[in-house]
């Protein structure tokens, strides 16, 4: 029953890219705290039948939003679709990246926020893209011709990813993990120059709080510098974010004694760090 129940919960398009494995694991967390979930589904003849229960639909409804919240929200089309049509020149890059809310919001500043980065570390030979989403398309606004690792969770989008890359004969690492266990595989990656972490610690903190004062230090292991974007508005730009929502990042950086600069582009606040 547990297959079908993934299979309900990822019937929605923004979650079709999901690796099953991932959407299990939240299932399993949300049965280990649910006594009466359980019982439901054990004693439950049918799945239709446990589907018209009301602890059931919590579940599903639960499920969906946790999804969102670190992955669905950000897809805004058909992205597989788009990708083939843009393969045969039906439509441009920007078309690619406007799909995605991330992309889309980032799309009219790659020309000022890549130089920014760039002007602090030099340029990059190496790239590290972590939940990257389809951040490595944007590949022609970087002003240099490094390798790219990209990492994201979804194993359909690192497909995709990975046959851009080839398209345009650019050697890269392109990996499907989870990052709440960076720890499974993150001795696994090539070591870079600089890491990306764009609009990603807040979700990350969100699954696992203090996670991101774990993952940055195995970072400096693998790379010369981090930096880390956060949105200053809402999903969908209606609200302004707090400073104080970034502010244990600030203080963090401070206590570990990183060396950091900072600036703003349009709605994005970025952190470029360094041991």
């Amino acid at each position: 029953m547990l297959d079908q129940i993934i299979a309900h919960i990822k019937a929605k398009r923004e979650l079709q890219h999901l690796d099953d494995s991932f959407v299990e694991e939240l299932v399993q967390k949300q049965l280990q705290s649910n006594k009466k979930l359980r019982e439901k589904i054990n004693v439950s003849e049918s799945f239709e039948k446990l589907k018209k229960s009301k602890v059931y639909d919590q579940l599903v409804k639960d499920i969906r939003a946790k999804l969102r919240e670190i992955y669905g929200v950000f897809i805004l089309d058909d992205f597989e679709k788009l990708f083939e049509e843009y393969k045969q020149r039906k439509v441009k890059i920007r078309h690619l990246l406007e799909a995605h809310q991330s992309t889309k919001e980032r799309f009219m500043y790659y020309p000022r926020a890549y130089p920014r980065i760039f002007n602090i570390t030099g340029n990059p030979k190496i790239i590290m893209d972590l939940a990257c989403g389809m951040n490595p398309l944007s590949y022609s606004f970087l002003g240099c011709h490094p390798e790219y690792i990209a990492v994201d969770i979804a194993q359909k989008d690192i497909d995709i990813i990975a046959e851009f890359f080839k398209l345009y004969k650019v050697k890269a690492t392109t990996i499907a993990a989870d990052l709440t266990h960076f720890n499974e595989w993150i001795d696994l990656l090539p070591k870079a120059d600089v890491c990306f972490l764009f609009k990603t610690l807040d979700t990350l903190e969100a699954q696992q709080r203090h996670i991101s004062k774990k993952l940055i230090p195995r970072l400096f292991e693998k790379v010369k510098w981090v930096v880390v974007s956060f949105s200053k508005k809402s999903i969908g730009g209606k609200k302004n974010l707090r400073a104080s929502a970034r502010s244990w990042f600030e203080k963090w950086i401070e206590k570990e004694r990183y060396n950091s600069e900072s600036f703003e582009v349009f709605n994005e606040l970025f952190y470029v760090i360094r041991t």
